[in-house]
C-alpha cells in the first residue's frame, strides 16, 4: 500500500507540473492569442492541483478499493 501511495504522490506532482506548464504557455502566447489566453492560462495554471488531483483519483481509485 505503502508503494501505491508513493506512485500516487509522484504521479500528483508530476501532473500538476505539466498542467501548469500548459497554463504557463498559454499566458506566454498572450500577445499573439490575445487576453482570453492570459484569463485562461491563469486559471489552468491556479486549478492544476485540483485537476490533476480528480485525474489521480481516477487512475487510482480502482487500485485502491483492491489494495489488501
Amino acid at each position: 500500500m505503502e508503494r501505491l501511495l508513493r506512485s500516487a504522490v509522484r504521479a500528483l506532482v508530476g501532473i500538476t507540473l505539466v498542467i501548469a506548464l500548459a497554463g504557463g504557455a498559454l499566458v506566454a502566447l498572450t500577445r499573439t492569442l490575445g487576453p482570453w489566453a492570459l484569463w485562461t492560462g491563469a486559471a489552468i495554471m491556479l486549478a492544476s492541483p485540483w485537476i490533476a488531483y480528480a485525474i489521480i483519483v481516477k487512475m487510482y481509485k480502482k487500485k485502491v478499493m483492491e489494495a489488501k
